[in-house]
């Protein structure tokens, strides 16, 4: 089930709302993750990256929040993320905000940011992706910087699909153990808190960079 055939199978029958969770969620999460970020201190003046925007659910609402040119996501499918342009925003507040937008995942971004967002990101990565993106996070975040991101925790149970996993599981999802995930962010010198905060099937971890 983690075949690129069936991910590619699955794209196909998705449109740019149910691809990125329940299409009757689509708003729910847009003003949740919004709220959330904004009563964590994000202010129009703050720059910040969303890691996996999808088709802008809440990409929407940052982007026209955010000053110019202030919002940078990433993106790799560029079908839903064109759809969420056209649908969402228009191409009008996308020349008015200039929104720095990436389709592939490795090219290099030359800017720190006050926020990184991962959404339901870690809830699909192996091991080895999640250590690739907390090494990114831990250069890209500035010194007093806030990366809120959501994690399924196993917290019964034999360590299966989790630790064990290697490159991108979805729709699937993938458990981590806290305390796995909590070495790898010592690794590189991160901290976290898990937050009690809303969510329907998530838990929040918000991290920052270590101080002493």
């Amino acid at each position: 089930m983690n075949s690129l055939k069936t991910n590619e199978e699955w794209i196909e029958k998705a449109d740019y709302k149910k691809y990125v969770g329940p299409q009757k969620r689509y708003d729910y999460f847009a003003g949740l993750i919004f709220k959330l970020l904004f009563n964590c201190g994000l202010k129009a003046h703050h720059t910040l990256l969303d890691i996996g925007a999808g088709s802008l659910r809440t990409g929407k609402m940052f982007i026209v929040y955010l000053n110019t040119g202030n919002y940078h996501a990433i993106e790799p499918n560029e079908k839903i993320l064109q759809e969420g342009i056209k649908y969402e925003l228009g191409n009008e507040i996308i020349r008015l905000k200039q929104p720095e937008i990436q389709t592939i995942v490795d090219l290099s971004i030359d800017k720190k940011f006050n926020y990184i967002l991962a959404h339901s990101i870690f809830t699909h990565t192996g091991r080895d992706l999640l250590e690739y993106w907390i090494k990114r996070i831990k250069n890209l975040l500035i010194k007093n910087g806030t990366c809120i991101s959501t994690f399924h925790i196993n917290k019964h149970g034999p360590r299966k699909n989790g630790w064990l996993n290697t490159g991108w599981s979805y729709p699937e999802t993938v458990f981590f153990y806290e305390e796995d995930i909590e070495c790898l962010l010592k690794k590189y010198k991160l901290s976290y808190k898990i937050k009690n905060w809303e969510h329907p099937s998530q838990t929040w971890m918000v991290i920052t960079h270590e101080t002493f």
